[in-house]
């Protein structure tokens, strides 16, 4: 990997992953099949296992996404934001989802890559580094995000609100 100052001129998908959540899939063996749903609880169960805070992100890469997000949601949800790694665990490996946000039971799951041209069934959102994260796409990639959870919990509040 050639770099200039910082940040490298090119990486591959394997040090994208380190350079976002400080892991590579590549770290750890591959886990048992699971379905979507167990994958995401266990993914969330295990953040201590790869020394992850999913409501303070270590890296500076994760930190600037997850801010981003934050301040783009709606108040009262920005509190509930969190920010979870899957990378190594049955959801990557097996459902290409290198981590996702969540606010409450609302999952937005991505898949991080070097490929402009990814095609993939898995995650909500596929951050393509240069053109989402280092580039002028980050402000549209954390407004994306963020409304997808505007979206759901409006939609959520307006369906069970309490009939007058």
């Amino acid at each position: 990997m050639k770099s200039k100052g910082n940040m490298p001129l090119y990486i591959g998908g394997m040090e994208w992953e380190r350079l976002f959540f400080g892991h590579a899939s590549i770290d750890f063996s591959k886990p048992a099949f699971q379905r979507w749903e167990d994958a995401i609880e266990e993914a969330a169960a295990i953040q201590s296992i790869f020394s992850w805070d999913p409501k303070n992100p270590r890296t500076e890469m994760s930190r600037k996404l997850y801010d981003g997000v934050r301040e783009r949601l709606r108040e009262k949800y920005q509190e509930n934001l969190a920010l979870y790694c899957a990378i190594g665990t049955a959801l990557d490996w097996h459902h290409g989802i290198d981590g996702f946000f969540r606010v409450g039971r609302y999952v937005v799951a991505i898949d991080l890559t070097t490929n402009k041209g990814k095609k993939t069934k898995g995650p909500d959102i596929v951050m393509v580094l240069a053109q989402d994260v280092m580039g002028a796409g980050f402000d549209r990639l954390c407004q994306k995000i963020a409304n997808q959870f505007n979206i759901w919990v409006t939609w959520e509040e307006d369906t069970y609100r309490p009939k007058r």
